[in-house]
């Protein structure tokens, strides 16, 4: 069994636990680095993005791909997925939502005496079981209607898109991504916008950044993220209103976005 790794890794340790079937022996961090997320960062849904949130099929395939698999979403309503459940012979990914937490990864494993089993995706010093049963009601009620089914498939691959195309298009993302916070820098705002924009806007550099690069071992790199954490998070803590060139260093900011960018171009330079 794949234990968590990392924060908020559930999907890449998901991914781990459902290759074992295949004699694929990888940790969720080996996932990670082998595609090279550290160095990602997207705008969907007009936010910006990065680390464990890179998790659709286009990120995902990236790793399957060389495996010859694939991953097939069903988006299938509440029926649907009860059913697909019950009838599959398949290990699924399945997504849910317990009480007062965000939405987890879960491996279903089978159906059996009207339970259905699902391996615990946790970190490993967790007080948790390795596997979790729910009744069909217990289930019905944490499945994330909107999120798919996830299926892995074999798949004969074709050649892939290539490296420099998806670090050039990080690096165009990382200059919009540059302009739009220091443009934010200088808008006074009340406490609740400054928490309305953590997530689209501050998430990435801040919050998102520094777990990715301690896997790629850029100490330095993190203690400077780190510190500009610790100044944001004090500062949209105080539930005051104020602009936030006058609670955090623009100058260390400035050298972080720098610095993200060189770590970019220089393993870009080490793939090809």
């Amino acid at each position: 069994m794949k234990y968590q790794n990392f924060n908020s890794s559930c999907v890449f340790t998901a991914m781990a636990n459902m290759l074992e079937s295949y004699d694929i022996d990888v940790e969720d961090y080996d996932i990670v680095k082998s595609i090279y997320i550290p160095y990602q960062l997207r705008f969907e849904r007009n936010s910006y993005i990065n680390a464990y949130k890179l998790q659709s099929k286009f990120w995902l395939d990236l790793y399957l791909n060389k495996h010859n698999l694939e991953i097939i979403n069903h988006e299938l309503d509440l029926e649907e997925k009860i059913k697909m459940l019950k009838n599959s012979v398949h290990e699924l990914k399945v997504s849910v939502k317990f009480p007062n937490e965000r939405g987890h990864a879960l491996v279903f494993n089978n159906y059996e005496n009207e339970k259905f089993k699902f391996t615990n995706i946790r970190h490993k010093k967790d007080d948790a079981p390795d596997y979790k049963y729910f009744t069909e009601d217990e289930l019905r009620s944490i499945l994330f209607p909107k999120s798919p089914i996830g299926e892995y498939k074999e798949k004969i691959c074709e050649n892939f898109i290539g490296w420099e195309y998806v670090f050039k298009e990080s690096l165009e993302v990382l200059d919009n991504y540059e302009k739009d916070i220091f443009e934010d820098f200088e808008i006074y705002k009340s406490a609740k916008e400054h928490l309305d924009d953590r997530e689209r806007l501050y998430f990435p550099l801040l919050l998102g950044l520094p777990s990715m690069m301690e896997l790629e071992g850029e100490n330095d790199f993190v203690a400077k993220l780190l510190l500009l954490r610790d100044q944001y998070l004090k500062a949209i803590k105080s539930g005051e209103s104020f602009c936030l060139k006058d609670k955090l260093d623009s100058d260390l900011l400035q050298n972080c976005i720098i610095d993200f960018k060189i770590l970019i171009k220089k393993k870009l330079d080490v793939i090809l």
